[in-house]
């Protein structure tokens, strides 16, 4: 099992992207346990295009900001035409999520279970801010995780990790661009 991280970089050089610099730093893409999958979402050059270079990364560039189904779906058709296992684990991320060497050991204990899709707990300075819970078609803060069950849960995409055989059959709505992609 490998992760395939994909990272959505929006008019930012992939130096001064955190996530980016935070996956480089971990022992799983040092001991070659991971590949970097760079989507160029931005609106001009920010001299990205020198990640090609570079072992175990894909670089692609979107020629403008086509919207995050677009740029996801671009990643997962390049990860599809490699040779990669059938249980490489995929992590969506933005290009300014911290992400270190517990989120992947948390991530590979999680994928032995039955699931498919994974949510890490997101805090923010207010509380929980993913998962959350779907009420009327709009996401609500939950004030505990016992309040989330398998019909309302819904959370953020940065961070969700997705068992590479869910996508066989799914690609992400490309009529959608931002909202509620997540």
């Amino acid at each position: 099992m490998n992760f395939k991280c994909i990272v959505v970089l929006y008019n930012v050089n992939y130096k001064e992207s955190v996530s980016y610099m935070d996956l480089i730093q971990t022992d799983y893409y040092k001991q070659g346990k991971m590949e970097i999958i760079c989507v160029d979402n931005s609106v001009k050059d920010f001299g990205n295009g020198e990640l090609m270079a570079f072992p175990n990364h894909a670089y692609i560039d979107m020629h403008g900001n086509k919207g995050l189904p677009k740029a996801y779906n671009a990643a997962i058709k390049h990860l599809f035409k490699q040779n990669g296992e059938e249980n490489d684990l995929i992590i969506l991320l933005d290009d300014d999520t911290h992400i270190g060497n517990e989120f992947f050991e948390k991530m590979e204990q999680a994928s032995q279970s039955e699931g498919d899709i994974y949510l890490p707990i997101v805090l923010d300075q207010v509380g929980i801010l993913s998962p959350s819970i779907m009420k009327k078609y709009r996401c609500r803060r939950c004030r505990s995780l016992e309040q989330i069950h398998e019909k309302n849960i819904c959370g953020i995409n940065s961070g969700m990790t997705i068992k590479k055989q869910v996508f066989e059959n799914y690609r992400y709505n490309e009529d959608m661009f931002l909202d509620y992609v997540d």
